[in-house]
C-alpha cells in the first residue's frame, strides 16, 4: 500500500518530506502517524490534495486523516 501511496502523492506534488513516524495523543491515547510535509502553490493543488487523502482514507481502512494546511509566503531564492 505505501507504494501506492507514494506513486499517487508524486502525481499531485514534485517534492515532498517525509518526516517519518510521529507519535501523538488523541481522545486520551497515543498513536502513531506518519507525517508527510508538502508545499504547494495553488488552491488546486489543496483540492486535489485533499480528495487524495479521502481515497487513501478508504484504502488504509481509516476514519479520519488528518490533514493542516497553513497559508504562509514561500519565495524559493536562487
Amino acid at each position: 500500500m505505501w507504494s501506492w501511496w507514494l506513486d499517487e502523492t508524486t502525481k499531485l506534488v514534485k517534492a515532498f518530506t517525509d518526516r517519518g513516524v510521529v507519535g501523538g495523543r488523541w481522545r486520551k491515547r497515543w498513536d502513531l502517524n506518519r507525517e508527510i510535509f508538502m508545499i504547494v502553490k495553488t488552491q488546486r493543488e489543496v483540492d486535489a490534495i485533499r480528495a487524495f487523502l479521502r481515497r487513501a482514507r478508504r484504502k488504509f481502512k481509516q476514519d479520519a486523516m488528518y490533514f493542516e494546511c497553513q497559508i504562509v509566503r514561500f519565495e524559493e531564492v536562487k
